[in-house]
C-alpha cells in the first residue's frame, strides 16, 4: 500500500508514518500545497496513491480544500 501523510504538525505526521510503514511506503507532506503536488505527480506517473491522510485544519489551504482538489486532479465528480 503507498500512502501520503499530509500535516503541518511533524509529531503528528511521525505517529501515522509509524502506523502506516508496517503496510508499505509512506511519503509526507508539511502543507496542502506540497501534498497536493504530490499527489499529482503520482497521478502522472500512473502510481496514484492508495491512501491519503489529511489535516483539515492547516494554515493556508485548509485540507477540505485539498481534498477537493485532489479528487478533481483524480476525475471524480463533484
Amino acid at each position: 500500500m503507498r500512502s501520503l501523510v499530509i500535516d503541518d504538525e511533524a509529531v503528528a505526521r511521525l505517529h501515522l508514518r509509524l502506523l502506516l510503514e508496517s503496510r508499505g511506503t509512506v511519503d509526507e507532506a508539511s502543507d496542502a500545497i506540497s501534498g497536493l503536488e504530490r499527489v499529482r505527480a503520482a497521478i502522472a506517473a500512473s502510481a496514484p496513491y492508495d491512501l491519503v491522510c489529511i489535516d483539515l485544519s492547516m494554515p493556508g489551504t485548509s485540507g477540505i480544500e485539498a481534498i477537493r482538489s485532489m479528487l478533481d486532479q483524480a476525475g471524480v465528480p463533484p
